[in-house]
Formats: C-alpha cells, sequence, structure tokens
C-alpha cells in the first residue's frame, strides 16, 4: 500500500504526467498524411521490384529464373506491406500520446474540447 509522504505534493491532476514520444512516432508524424499513403505504396512497389531483380540474379536454371523473380517479388511486396501496416500503427499509437499530452495541460480533464481533440488529429492523423 502506498502512503504519500509529508514533504512530497499532493498530485491533483487526473493525469499527472506527459507520456514521451519515440523516435519513430515522431518521423511518422511529420509525414503529411495525403503524403503517407502514396511514399507507402511507392515502399512496397519498390521492395517488389527489388525482389524481382534479385529473383533474375539468382543462379538457378533458366527456366525457373521467372518464377524464382516473381516468389521473390511476391515476398519483398508482403514484407514492405507488413513494415507498412505497423508504421501506419505506430502513427495512430503516436496520436494517443498527443491526446493523452493534451489532456495532461488541462486542470481538469472535462475542460476537453472538440477543438483539442482536432488540433491533435492534423500531425498525427
Amino acid at each position: 500500500m502506498y502512503f504519500a509522504s509529508a514533504d512530497e505534493p499532493e498530485r491533483t491532476k487526473a493525469f499527472p504526467y506527459p507520456l514521451p514520444m519515440d523516435g519513430q512516432q515522431k518521423a511518422l508524424c511529420s509525414i503529411p498524411l495525403p503524403l503517407l499513403y502514396p511514399a507507402l505504396l511507392a515502399f512496397v512497389g519498390g521492395a517488389g521490384a527489388a525482389g524481382m531483380v534479385a529473383g533474375k540474379a539468382l543462379p538457378v536454371e533458366p527456366g525457373n529464373k521467372q518464377i524464382a523473380s516473381y516468389a521473390l517479388a511476391a515476398v519483398g511486396a508482403a514484407a514492405a506491406a507488413a513494415v507498412s501496416v505497423k508504421a501506419k500503427k505506430k502513427r495512430d499509437s503516436a496520436a494517443v500520446v498527443a491526446l493523452y499530452n493534451t489532456i495532461v495541460e488541462l486542470d481538469d480533464p472535462a475542460q476537453l474540447t472538440a477543438q483539442d481533440v482536432e488540433g491533435v488529429l492534423p500531425g498525427a492523423g
């Protein structure tokens, strides 16, 4: 059981401490949302193209080179798509942290307005 000591100040806020945003969240929030989706799509396409080139360079029989290139293209694109989904989830978690930190700045959480929430959305999506 926790008992406050006499020299410890009493916490009156419901949300007393802000949460830090990590470097990945900051980086993803710095990309405007209309540019994020095309960038992720280009990343997936680039990974697929790199897989295609790598598949053609594999030391396999000439009849199997096309199959190998398509297989590596699919693997590369799938891996990039998985990373893109993780990046989107990381950006969404930044919105939660930003909203929480907005609430921390308020004296009473009931003072949160729609404008405060909308102010969080442009940076975090």
